[in-house]
């Protein structure tokens, strides 16, 4: 029993408000000394407990703490983090910030991942802006969904997050996620269909313009299904995009062009 420890170590210690008083807030803790701030409510309560160390020189009221913790009987709480990109989120990762804002960080990481599933090949840029929906063009590269984009619709409407210069790869492109659309379009009510509009000829679709409200007489466009609204700017994206027509007084499905068919997109 040798190895018990038959003594207690009982640093300096007292209120943190009591250590502004003129005559604490000047000593001089020696080297290595150890005082110990508690909450005015006592040790034991909830609240920040401080620790300073001694360098023999320094008035106590201009030495650094060296620890700080505050200790409450409650659950942890913290703000939540209300990145729409991993990338942000992650970011707030980082030495200096809190333990709850690390925390709030990490599980909004989480969840937005949990929503998402990778396109599982790189994908060549010829352009992609930042939080776009893209789409395989005819010369092969993809390119981000905007007026005049002329794109395959054998091939899956994916989700890029980041710019991708022209000429370079993305190898993070998403097949389904619930994301920030902001690059293709803006809006801020959930629950909306956002659609391409363009002129469908053959597999081969050209964007006119990206847009929630759907044609109620006959107009000449087809319009593609790219996902539904769930917040500002937010798009809940999916791999199928079906391609509707108003003909005949209604609006329905136009084909089934939107399919792979026997071609396997994977394979260029």
């Amino acid at each position: 029993m040798s190895n018990i420890i038959s003594k207690t170590l009982s640093p300096h210690r007292g209120k943190t408000s009591s250590m502004t008083a003129s005559d604490k807030k000047i000593i001089v803790l020696g080297s290595g000394e150890l005082f110990i701030e508690y909450p005015d409510t006592g040790l034991g309560s909830s609240g920040t407990y401080n620790i300073k160390i001694g360098d023999g020189v320094t008035q106590y009221q201009n030495l650094p703490y060296a620890f700080t913790s505050n200790i409450s009987s409650n659950a942890v709480t913290f703000s939540a983090d209300t990145s729409t990109d991993v990338a942000t989120a992650l970011s707030h990762v980082s030495t200096g910030n809190s333990i709850a804002t690390i925390v709030a960080a990490l599980k909004q990481a989480t969840n937005l991942l949990s929503n998402r599933v990778y396109y599982p090949a790189s994908v060549a840029s010829s352009g992609i802006t930042a939080k776009t929906l893209v789409g395989k063009s005819t010369s092969g590269d993809y390119v981000s969904l905007a007026a005049n984009a002329v794109i395959d619709t054998r091939y899956p409407i994916l989700y890029s997050e980041s710019a991708v210069a022209s000429g370079s790869s993305d190898t993070n492109a998403m097949l389904i996620a619930s994301a920030d659309v902001s690059g293709t379009a803006t809006f801020s009510t959930a629950g909306l269909i956002l659609y391409a509009k363009g002129l469908l000829n053959g597999t081969t679709f050209t964007v006119n313009t990206i847009t929630t409200t759907a044609p109620s007489t006959e107009d000449g466009y087809e319009y593609m299904f790219l996902g539904i609204t769930s917040g500002t700017n937010l798009l809940a994206i999916t791999p199928n995009h079906d391609i509707y027509k108003y003909d005949n007084g209604v609006f329905a499905r136009y084909s089934d062009v939107g399919d792979y068919g026997s071609e396997d997109p994977l394979s260029n």
